[in-house]
């Protein structure tokens, strides 16, 4: 069951290639990514899908092998975690899909989220003829599918309806902070 779906567009300052180098440098992401920490999986020693599995449905660890982003191939099945830099939960985050220099999907679960998000790279000019790329990113949340088939009894009711719309105008904050630190970073490479 989908709970809301964010899609922002961006212009970014930087040939294709360039944008696509910076964005499946995952290791490299950690310099430019505003508010999370990213690590291979196993580096923290926090929970998580186990190192050597992958996602399944709604990005739950199925036991497949996945490679980890610390290897420096993005590819499907590649995985890494994030921390939010104050604190709070990590997260295994999986490549699903990859159509360099075009598209890529990744999907991450947390507090019985499911997030998924699609970014697409297209080419663009700028009034004088340079090279830029316009960048669209879609992300999705969904009610994460029960590890063991239950489904908990969920919030009904106006409280439930407001901490969804704030949680969406989060989600979106984040979105805009992801593309901005992806222009800014972009642009001091090419």
């Amino acid at each position: 069951m989908s709970l809301g779906e964010i899609r922002l567009c961006r212009d970014v300052d930087a040939p294709r290639r360039v944008v696509w180098a910076t964005l499946t440098d995952v290791q490299r992401s950690a310099n430019w990514r505003r508010g999370v920490r990213v690590t291979p999986p196993g580096d923290t020693g926090c929970g998580g899908a186990p190192t050597g599995s992958s996602p399944g449905k709604n990005g739950v660890a199925s036991g497949r092998a996945g490679t980890s982003a610390s290897a420096g191939e993005y590819a499907v099945g590649t995985r890494w975690q994030e921390r939010p830099r104050g604190g709070g939960r990590p997260r295994d985050v999986w490549v699903i899909e990859v159509q360099p220099p075009l598209r890529t999907v990744v999907v991450t679960e947390t507090g019985g989220m499911a997030y998924r998000l699609t970014v697409e790279l297209a080419k663009a000019t700028t009034k004088k003829g340079k090279p830029r790329t316009r960048v669209t990113a879609h992300l999705r949340r969904s009610v994460a599918a029960p590890s063991d088939g239950v489904w908990p009894s969920s919030p009904r009711g106006a409280a439930a309806d407001t901490s969804a719309r704030c949680k969406s105008a989060q989600l979106e904050r984040h979105l805009r902070h992801f593309l901005d630190d992806l222009n800014t970073a972009a642009k001091s490479l090419r």
